[in-house]
């Protein structure tokens, strides 16, 4: 083969390399970029996920806290109705 010719096929070849090399560059830069998508996607919904547990665990302390509300209303009433029928008068300064 004459050296020109070997020359000619060198150059060919690395422009083929160049072309494989910046197909990969692209490949890998949009899964990449995808990847940074997803990651960006999961901590939205980790935090998501976060907030609506800690909604969870605050539904039960609201709960509790309603039913004690109503207990200590009740016995307030229940106070009132005693009082008022020992014959003190409700409301109001002495």
């Amino acid at each position: 083969m004459p050296e020109e010719t070997l020359v000619q096929l060198w150059g060919l070849t690395l422009l083929l390399a160049l072309g494989v090399a910046g197909v990969v560059w692209a490949l890998l830069e949009s899964i990449r970029r995808r990847a940074q998508t997803i990651l960006t996607t999961v901590a939205r919904l980790w935090t998501v996920g976060q907030q609506v547990a800690n909604n969870t665990i605050q539904l039960g302390a609201l709960e509790y806290t309603n039913r004690l509300a109503a207990e200590i209303s009740a016995s307030g009433r229940r106070l009132v109705q005693a009082l008022g029928a020992a014959g003190v008068p409700s409301g109001g300064s002495p």
